[in-house]
């Protein structure tokens, strides 16, 4: 036997969805936000390379998929099966990490190249890329300077050896962080 919908189900199924709609609503407005330093797997002003995950997703609050059936369309769209099936069997879904960031990508990793910094900006997580990023290195003590039969080895800015271009092996030259200039 086949039930046909009436108009009084299909008028309790819209006040029923006018409920729920002004309840996630009310809820949200009341809830406070999630501040991003609560969802940072580093602590803000740390360096990060690209690719490097900066997200806890443990840390992300999930909220009932009923309020926000819009998220479970960012679980399709990122392909997180995990999250898709936590919320499917669940009811509850992560809030996307996209509302919550900049610079990162739906996964949790950033993406700005080259090295950034983790900082709080606007009231969303962002890795930025520095104004001035300096590259240096250390000078080192001992380096060999190669002339035209040999090397000269040379110790905090003194000559202190000739190693001659047949006598030139690991035994003869210090290794480690030596450099060769010519």
């Amino acid at each position: 036997m086949q039930r046909i919908i009436s108009g009084k189900h299909i008028i309790l199924l819209v006040i029923f969805a006018a409920i729920i709609t002004a309840s996630g609503a009310y809820i949200e407005g009341s809830v406070e936000p999630q501040h991003p330093l609560e969802i940072a797997a580093l602590e803000p002003g740390s360096t990060v390379l690209k690719g490097q995950d900066v997200i806890d997703e443990s840390r992300v609050r999930s909220v009932p998929l009923i309020l926000h059936p819009d998220y479970i369309l960012d679980e399709f769209n990122y392909m997180d099966p995990g999250n898709l099936l936590q919320a499917v069997l669940t009811g509850a879904v992560h809030v996307p990490i996209s509302e919550m960031t900049s610079g990162i990508d739906p996964s949790g990793r950033s993406t700005v190249d080259g090295p950034g910094v983790l900082r709080v900006s606007g009231g969303k997580l962002v890795v930025q890329e520095p104004p001035v990023f300096l590259w240096a290195y250390k000078t080192p003590y001992t380096y060999g300077v190669k002339r035209e039969n040999g090397m000269d080895i040379i110790e905090n800015g003194r000559k202190v050896r000739f190693v001659p271009a047949d006598s030139i092996s690991n035994s003869t030259v210090p290794t480690g962080t030596n450099q060769l200039t010519e």
